[in-house]
């Protein structure tokens, strides 16, 4: 019989303290490279999903000038009246359809800013609302008074939201990069027009 001798436990760390130190490693690499990943993911789904609602936020203003052009020319005609208002009203559920996940993809401060948004929107689309309802009974009913101020409040609602995205995913505000930049942009330029 051969004679084992037994192996000291400081020995024992000694022999394995390379390969304890390796594996160690390889996990907090991977535990900081799966961090890594998971965080660039959560980041490009926000981008996304602000992308898009922004984009719904301009469709909607997009319908919503359109509207507004008809009820200005007052002898439009019921028709196309009724037709304009159906895609202002469609492009409304298409707007609220992308809060949920904007609300879901980002912080407390971006789901606040998202939801203001939606609150100025709706402020400006219950002022144009009035507005029809009023010109469905009187081809010459005028625009309220708050119209152009609500209008004003969705630039600035935008911009606000398009802060607190950035604040989160890192675009500086100078960035062009952004995928609702050019919507805002153009946003931006249709209102002063439009005010």
């Amino acid at each position: 019989m051969a004679n084992i001798e037994p192996v000291s436990s400081a020995g024992a760390i000694l022999a394995l303290g390379p390969a304890l130190i390796a594996v160690g490693g390889i996990v907090v690499n991977n535990w900081l490279g799966s961090r890594g990943q998971r965080e660039r993911a959560n980041q490009d789904a926000l981008r996304e999903a602000a992308g898009a609602y922004v984009s719904a936020v301009d469709v909607f203003l997009d319908h919503a000038r359109e509207l507004r052009a008809v009820l200005e020319s007052g002898a439009a005609g019921r028709e196309r009246r009724e037709k304009q208002h159906v895609a202002y009203l469609e492009a409304w559920t298409q707007l609220r359809a992308r809060l949920p996940v904007v609300r879901i993809s980002g912080s407390e401060s971006i789901a606040w800013a998202a939801d203001q948004l939606r609150y100025t929107v709706g402020n400006y689309a219950d002022a144009l609302d009035s507005w029809y309802a009023r010109a469905t009974e009187s081809d010459s009913a005028q625009a309220p008074s708050r119209l152009a101020h609500t209008s004003e409040a969705v630039v600035n609602a935008v911009e606000e939201f398009e802060r607190a995205v950035r604040r989160i995913v890192g675009f500086t505000a100078s960035s062009s990069s952004a995928p609702w930049g050019r919507a805002v942009r153009r946003l931006t330029r249709r209102q002063a027009r439009s005010a």
